[in-house]
C-alpha cells in the first residue's frame, strides 16, 4: 500500500490562496488603522482651529461674547465735499447679513451750527441716479430703495449727491464740515472733513 506524501509543489499550491488573502487582509488592516489615525488628527486640528478663531474673533469661550453682526456699521472714510457735490464714500463691514442697512438721511453741517447746511431726505436719496452710484464690488452693491439707499453687508460704493446753490455758498473752501448718515433704525454715523 502506498502512502501519499504531499510534495513541496502541492504545499505551495495549497497555501498560495491563503497567503494572498492574509496579505491583503493585513494590508487592509494597516490602511484602515492609518486612515483612522489620520482622521482623528484631522478632527483634533479642525476642532482646535475652530475654537481658537471663535475665541479670537468673538471671545466666545472665555470673556464677554462680542457679536459684531448685531448692529450695522457704516464706514465713511474718504468722503469729500468738492465743488457742488458731496462724494459719499460708504462701506459696510459689519452687521446682519439678512438685510441691508437702509440709509434714510444724509446731512452736512458746520461746527457750531444747530441746523444742517444741506440735508437729503429719503425721497431725495431714493431718487439718486444709478450713474451717481459707483460700486466697488460687483456682487454686493449699494442701490436705491423706497426709504433711501440700501447698503448690504460688504458693500462699498461712492455716491455722488448734488449740493443746492445755498449750500455751495454757505460752505467755504477749507472749512470743516460734519457729514452725518442716519439709518432707518435711528443709528447715526458721522465723518468730519474739509471742503475742497
Amino acid at each position: 500500500m502506498a502512502i501519499y506524501t504531499p510534495s513541496v509543489n502541492d504545499k505551495v499550491k495549497h497555501q498560495e490562496p491563503w497567503s494572498a488573502d492574509s496579505e491583503s487582509n493585513n494590508h487592509a488592516d494597516i490602511n484602515s488603522r492609518r486612515t483612522q489615525r489620520r482622521s482623528l488628527w484631522m478632527l483634533i486640528i479642525g476642532a482646535v482651529v475652530t475654537l481658537f478663531t471663535y475665541q479670537y474673533f468673538h471671545h466666545g469661550l472665555w470673556g464677554t461674547l462680542n457679536n459684531y453682526n448685531k448692529l450695522p456699521l457704516l464706514v465713511l472714510n474718504g468722503t469729500t465735499v468738492r465743488g457742488n457735490h458731496l462724494n459719499l464714500e460708504i462701506y459696510r463691514p459689519n452687521g446682519p447679513d439678512t438685510y441691508g442697512s437702509f440709509v434714510e438721511q444724509v446731512s452736512i453741517s458746520t461746527p457750531g451750527q444747530a441746523s444742517a447746511v444741506e440735508k437729503w431726505t429719503p425721497a431725495m436719496l431714493s431718487a439718486v441716479a444709478k450713474t451717481d452710484i459707483r460700486n466697488a464690488y460687483h456682487y454686493q452693491q449699494v442701490k436705491t430703495g423706497p426709504w433711501g439707499l440700501v447698503v448690504p453687508l460688504a458693500a462699498k460704493a461712492s455716491v455722488q449727491l448734488p449740493l443746492s446753490s445755498s449750500a455751495v455758498s454757505a460752505l467755504q473752501p477749507g472749512a470743516q464740515v460734519k457729514i452725518t448718515v442716519e439709518d432707518v433704525s435711528g443709528v447715526k454715523w458721522t465723518y468730519v472733513t474739509k471742503v475742497n
